[in-house]
Order: structure tokens, then C-alpha cells, then sequence
């Protein structure tokens, strides 16, 4: 029995100090039957048990009309709601439970502060390719690292106690972010990063800064000792060391997450046991601790020269080199150890054979014309990331029938759907509040829009041909409506009947 969602309530509350932040809270209807989805994140590194909330129910007046106290929940929980006219839910935590015992309590039962919107890092900054650069393999940067009361945010968005060495999020340590993540120093490293040079840390420029008010003698003293040291080391390794003792450090490292450092352990094994075959484990598995993803699909050019990637993660694929079908085509999230994160322009120009595809999760940018003239195009599933959508991405794509732009996409292009004849719902995302010049240009069959959040203009011809637009449905409350700027060309948006929730 599928599903359906009566209210989703995001949360950008937060109390001082509280282990565990609620993100958001979801009343789902199955069948006769309600339930509360209630998403939490840790705020800490020490690992959460569980916490307890109270948790108010209102009906679609907004009043109160059921209160359970001290609910016992875990970060992904699922209620059974026994009030049948429950229309949406707050939460507030009231004790949280680490693992190995220890309790933290809100004792003033504070409800939580609203957080300060945290600063985007847009494409248009100056900065983004040296962030891109610099936090690659680090940490999925979304935001500028800032401080709250009583703790501070990740670039990831988390939030974290003030005592949080590390994101209860990503992991990334604060310590890093400090040190690196600062425009001062990301300017220093945009010339390099400009000439395709990697970028260094803060913790070797000092190392650098630190060598150059050592006197020359005192260098030249530790030049040869750190030679001796050097020809010493490398005599041991060679006549006492074994390959055993690098082996089980090697794994004693994947033990601790730390899959880069061993790798290069293994490699230097060669054919030693079976360290090819954890060579590939780990890579793997650094790569999930990286992307958050647990079903990776990671190729080199070199067995799959039909793709190439730049440096920025940029993806291009090459038709005439494919030799597999359209039935099983994937997008990779890895290639040549670089994460896909944007789709290059006119990806899959018009393939006539692909019938459906699925945008990875690290896909953060969908370029212009990516599927232009697919014209078998049905089914399109995109990625959690997904933020931008740039201009006649699906034009003329014939036999798509439903599109539903999700909630993270915040741009997408003008002519986005342009002659889709035979699209007939669409749904925009939270994230859309502007509807460009002949989007739905020439879509004759397009008979419903969601809109999910305001929208405050519509561009010239944006529904021009749509002759079989009846209903524009909201999912919000009427009194979020406002009519929007119209453009020209876009008669037909006149007789259409617009759909509130109350």
C-alpha cells in the first residue's frame, strides 16, 4: 500500500549543547493507519544510544490536540499515531543517552533556539573551485564553517556541541576547518589551484614558515641527520623488516578509517597474501566514508574509455566509444579516483535508445542539454544533491510522461521541458520559486503542476502550446500564495484553477 504525506515539518531549532539536533518531522498516511517519521542528527562524536522527546500533535487548525511525553526515539524513528485528525507534529528533546551510559538532560526544558542561516558556497563565488579543491576527500562542503551557541557547523550543515573534536555528521575535524577553511587562506591557494597544482594545507605552510628561522648551520646538522636517519631506516626495512608487520598495520589502519594510509602500505606489498584484493576493498570503502553512499558504482577511464572526468569532477561521456546497451547504462560516481559531481553539456545528446536514467548521488550540477532529444527518455530519477538544472537539460524529449524536480534542485535553466509532448504532471521542488522563459513550451499534454513552494515569476512563453493545463495543485496553506509576475505568451495560465491546501 503506498504512501502518502499529510505534513512535513522541517526543523532549524536547536538547544545549546543538546547532543542531537530533530531535522525534521513527517505525518504519513497508510491505508486508515498514521504515522510520525521523525529524522534526528548527532551533534556529537561520541556515539547516541537514544533520546527521549515530547512530542505535540495539532489538527489542520493548528491546535493542540494530543501531548506524549518523553517518547523514546533513535536518530531514524517511526511512530504509529493513534489521533486520526493529527495534521503535524513538533518535537522537543528532552534527555539524550550515549552508549556507554552517560545521560544529558535539558533540565530548563528549553524548546531551542532558531540557527542563523549558515552561508551557501554558490559556483559564482570566487573561491569555489580553490573549496572544491582544498575539502575534496575532506569533507562534502555546502556551506561556510561558522559558530552557534554553545557549539559550531561543519561545512557539511551539521551541528555539533562546542566539545565535538570532529562532525557528528561527516566526521570532518574541526581542527581542519579551522585551519583551512578560512578565506584568508583559501585565497593564498587560488593561483595554484588556477595552474592545476594541489593546493596545501595550513599545517605545511607553518612546517615551511617554521624550517626558514632555523640558522643555516642548524639546517645543515639537520640535513645530515635526517640523511643518516633516512640510509638507517632504509637498511632496516630491508634486511630485518617483514612484509608480515606492514600487512597487519595496513589493516589495523582500515580498523580506524583510515583506508588512504592503508593502501599505500599494501601497494607496497605487490603480491603479498591477498593485498590487491584489500587494496580494492579499501578503495572502496574510502570512498563510501567520502560520499556518504553505501552502493558505489567506481570506474578508470582506462576500463571504461567511454568516459572522461576532469579535476573539478566534471563527467563527459563518449558515444562513439560505448560498446554496451542503453538498457543497463549507469552514471558512475567515481572515475579515475575523482568524484562525479556535474554532468557535462550535451551528455547524452540525443540518444534515441535510452528509456530511463538515474542521476547518481553525487551528481551536484545537471548540464545544459544534458538529455536533449532523447526522445525514448521515460523514467528519470534524480540524485539526493542535485541543485542545478542548466538550460534545455530535456528539451524534446517526446516520451516522458511525469518529471518531479526534487527539493534540492534551487536553479534550472530556461526551456528545462521545452516540446515534451508528452508530459503530463509535473512536480517542482521547494527549492524552485521561479519558473523560467518557455520551460513548458509546447507541452500539449501537460495537464497538472505541484508546486511544493511559492513562486514568484513566470518568464516570457513559459506555458505557451500548454492547451491542456487545467490545475496548478500547492502543497502549502492558501495564505502562502501569491500571485506571481507573469510574462507574456502565457495566456492560458489565466483560466487555470489554482489548488491550496486549505
Amino acid at each position: 500500500m503506498s504512501e502518502r504525506v499529510i505534513s512535513r515539518h522541517e526543523m532549524n531549532k536547536w538547544i545549546p549543547g543538546c547532543p542531537v539536533q530533530i531535522k525534521e518531522l513527517s505525518i504519513v498516511s497508510s491505508g486508515e493507519k498514521l504515522k510520525l517519521h521523525i529524522r534526528a542528527e548527532s551533534c556529537a562524536e561520541r556515539d547516541i544510544s537514544r533520546y527521549t522527546a515530547d512530542v505535540k500533535y495539532y489538527n489542520e487548525r493548528r491546535e493542540v490536540i494530543k501531548t506524549d511525553v518523553g517518547v523514546e526515539l533513535l536518530l531514524q524513528s517511526e511512530i504509529d499515531i493513534i489521533c486520526t485528525c493529527a495534521a503535524y507534529a513538533e518535537a522537543t528533546i528532552r534527555s539524550v543517552t550515549y552508549t556507554d551510559g552517560a545521560v544529558w538532560k535539558n533540565v530548563d526544558c528549553a524548546e531551542g533556539i532558531t540557527l542563523p542561516e549558515q552561508e551557501i558556497i554558490w559556483q559564482t563565488d570566487p573561491l569555489y573551485k580553490v573549496i572544491k579543491s582544498v575539502t575534496q576527500g575532506k569533507v562534502n562542503a555546502k556551506y561556510f564553517p561558522d559558530t552557534v551557541a554553545c557549539g559550531w557547523r561543519c561545512a557539511c550543515g551539521g551541528v555539533n556541541i562546542e566539545d565535538s573534536e570532529h562532525c557528528g555528521t561527516c566526521g570532518c575535524s574541526h581542527k581542519w576547518l579551522k585551519d583551512n577553511f578560512d578565506r584568508d587562506f583559501l585565497e593564498s591557494q587560488k593561483s595554484l589551484v588556477e595552474e592545476g597544482k594541489k593546493p596545501q594545507t595550513a599545517e605545511r605552510i607553518k612546517k615551511r614558515e617554521a624550517e626558514k628561522r632555523i640558522p643555516d648551520s642548524v639546517k645543515m646538522v639537520l640535513i645530515f641527520a635526517s640523511v643518516a636517519l633516512v640510509v638507517a631506516l632504509a637498511l632496516f626495512l630491508k634486511f630485518y623488516a617483514i612484509p608480515q608487520k606492514k600487512y597487519n598495520d595496513a589493516i589495523k589502519l582500515a580498523e580506524g578509517e583510515l583506508y588512504n594510509k592503508a593502501i599505500d602500505h599494501l601497494e607496497d606489498l605487490g603480491d603479498y597474501k591477498d593485498s590487491k584484493e584489500l587494496i580494492e576493498r579499501y578503495t572502496y570503502e574510502f570512498f563510501v566514508l567520502q560520499t556518504g553512499i553505501h552502493d558505489l558504482y567506481i570506474t578508470t577511464t582506462e576500463a571504461e574509455p567511454w568516459f572522461e572526468i576532469s579535476e573539478d569532477g566534471v563527467i563527459k561521456f563518449i558515444s562513439s566509444k560505448y560498446t554496451g546497451t542503453y538498457e543497463d547504462f549507469k552514471i558512475p560516481h567515481i572515475v579515475n579516483g575523482i568524484v562525479a559531481t556535474e554532468l557535462a553539456k550535451n551528455f547524452l545528446i540525443n540518444c534515441d535508445e535510452l528509456e530511463a536514467i538515474v542521476i547518481p548521488d553525487t551528481i551536484e550540477v545537471i548540464g545544459e542539454q544534458s538529455f536533449l532529444g532523447c526522445k525514448s527518455l521515460k523514467y528519470i530519477k534524480f540524485g539526493t544533491r542535485v541543485h542545478t538544472i542548466y538550460q534545455r537539460a530535456f528539451i524534446d524529449c517526446t516520451a516522458l510522461e511525469e518529471i518531479g524536480i526534487p527539493d534540492s534542485v534551487t536553479y534550472f535553466g530556461q526551456r528545462l521541458l521545452n516540446n515534451c509532448t508528452s508530459l503530463k504532471y509535473v512536480t517542482l521542488g521547494r527549492g524552485i520559486t521561479e519558473i523560467g522563459a518557455y520551460t513548458f513550451s509546447n507541452c500539449p499534454e501537460l495537464v497538472e503542476i505541484v508546486l511544493r513552494s511559492p513562486i514568484s515569476k513566470i518568464g516570457d512563453y513559459a506555458f505557451a502550446g500548454c492547451t491542456s493545463l487545467t490545475q496548478i495543485r500547492c502543497a502549502f496553506y492558501y495564505h502562502e500564495w501569491v500571485m506571481p509576475e507573469v510574462g507574456v505568451g502565457n495566456e492560458v495560465f489565466s483560466e487555470i484553477n489554482i489548488v491550496t491546501s486549505e
